[in-house]
């Protein structure tokens, strides 16, 4: 990824009242950064950075928690993050108004489309052009919506039921 370069991803959600930012995802020359906001500010975000050093930040306090792989040599499939949402998004501390923030792909989520009006999501990385360690998740998450951002190496997707 080119120096200055950065890429952005908005998760939504509604429950048919109000439209909430539940995730964000940022691709830039360091890392991948992603996490979760409140009405407060921001209280929780990961990062993986080029170099293969994972952090969780929460609270404010860095927290390390192992290395993986560089980035630019990412090979398989990964699980970043796993998160549920309940139709009661605007007493959910992870959540916040969304601000219309500039972003290169944004994924909306209605809760009404789901029969207990709540989900589970999924962040995995993937190495790009290997579509096919998706069938696994795939077949976990039937009925499920994927999404792939193959502008964004390695590939970032997002897996929700």
């Amino acid at each position: 990824m080119n120096k200055g370069s950065r890429k952005r991803i908005e998760v939504l959600v509604t429950n048919g009242c109000e439209i909430r930012r539940f995730l964000w995802i940022e691709r830039t020359s360091n890392g991948i950064y992603y996490g979760f906001c409140s009405e407060g500010g921001e209280m929780y975000h990961m990062s993986y950075h080029e170099d293969g050093n994972l952090f969780h930040y929460f609270m404010g306090k860095t927290i390390p928690k192992g290395k993986g792989p560089k980035l630019s040599d990412f090979k398989g499939l990964r699980q970043l993050s796993s998160i549920a949402c309940t139709d009661e998004i605007g007493k959910l501390p992870i959540t916040t108004k969304y601000e219309f923030e500039k972003a290169n792909s944004i994924v909306y989520i209605d809760l009404r489309q789901f029969k207990n009006r709540s989900f589970n999501l999924t962040l995995l990385l993937l190495e790009q052009g290997k579509l096919e360690f998706l069938n696994p998740i795939i077949e976990r998450f039937k009925p499920s919506q994927v999404h792939i951002f193959t502008n964004i190496a390695p590939w970032v997707v997002i897996a929700y039921r």
